[in-house]
C-alpha cells in the first residue's frame, strides 16, 4: 500500500510539473553483500521496477519484491524473507533525491524501506553514464546495516553475519515522452 501511495504521489508530481522530464527503469538490479567470516554472499534482485521525474534535481523512486532476491540458497533466501518480515513488507523500495548541482559532482539522499522501517542515508556517491539524449545508467552503492531497520544479524553457529550489508543499485533509464 505505501509502494502505491509514493507511486501516486510521483504521478501527481509529473503533472503538477509540465517542465520536468518523467524517466522509466528498463533494467535494474540491486544487489546486496552479505559478509560471514568464513565466506562472502550476494543476494541479487533484477526485477526492480522504477520512475523518475527531473527537472534541476531528480526524484527517483525504485523497488523491488523480497522474494525476487536470489542468494543462490533457496534456505537462505526464506531466511531472508523471515528476517525481513516480507508477508508484511513485501517491498524493499528506495527513493533519491538525486542532487546534480554541476556536472562532475552528482549525490544523492536515499531513504530506503525495508521491513517497514525507513533509514535515511545522506550524500550517497551516484555514478551517472548518459548513453543517449534519452537513456542513461544510474549507479551507486547504498552503506546499509541489518541494523538500521531493527534487524538482529543472524548466526551461524553461534558466529553473527556482518551488521554492514552494502546495496549496489544499477538502473538502466529511459525517458518517457508523453
Amino acid at each position: 500500500m505505501k509502494i502505491l501511495l509514493i507511486i501516486f504521489c510521483f504521478n501527481l508530481l509529473i503533472n503538477i510539473n509540465a517542465k520536468a522530464e518523467t524517466w522509466k527503469v528498463d533494467e535494474g538490479q540491486l544487489t546486496y553483500h552479505v559478509k560471514f567470516p568464513l565466506k562472502k554472499i550476494d543476494g541479487i534482485s533484477t526485477s526492480v521496477k522504477g520512475k523518475a521525474v527531473c527537472d534541476n534535481n531528480c526524484h527517483v523512486l525504485a523497488a523491488a519484491t523480497i522474494k525476487s532476491f536470489d542468494s543462490g540458497d533457496t534456505n537462505r533466501d526464506y531466511r531472508v524473507l523471515k528476517l525481513t518480515e516480507a508477508t508484511k513488507h513485501p517491498f524493499v523500495s528506495c527513493v533519491l533525491d538525486l542532487k546534480m548541482p554541476d556536472k562532475n559532482t552528482k549525490t544523492a539522499d536515499i531513504t530506503v524501506n525495508l521491513a517497514g522501517k525507513d533509514k535515511k542515508y545522506q550524500n550517497i556517491p551516484i555514478h551517472i553514464d548518459v548513453i543517449d539524449k534519452d537513456h542513461l545508467k544510474i549507479n551507486g552503492t547504498i552503506p546499509m546495516k541489518l541494523t538500521d531497520f531493527n534487524i538482529e544479524p543472524p548466526s551461524l553457529l553461534g558466529i553473527s553475519i556482518d551488521d554492514e550489508v552494502p546495496v549496489d543499485l544499477e538502473l538502466k533509464w529511459s525517458k518517457v515522452t508523453l
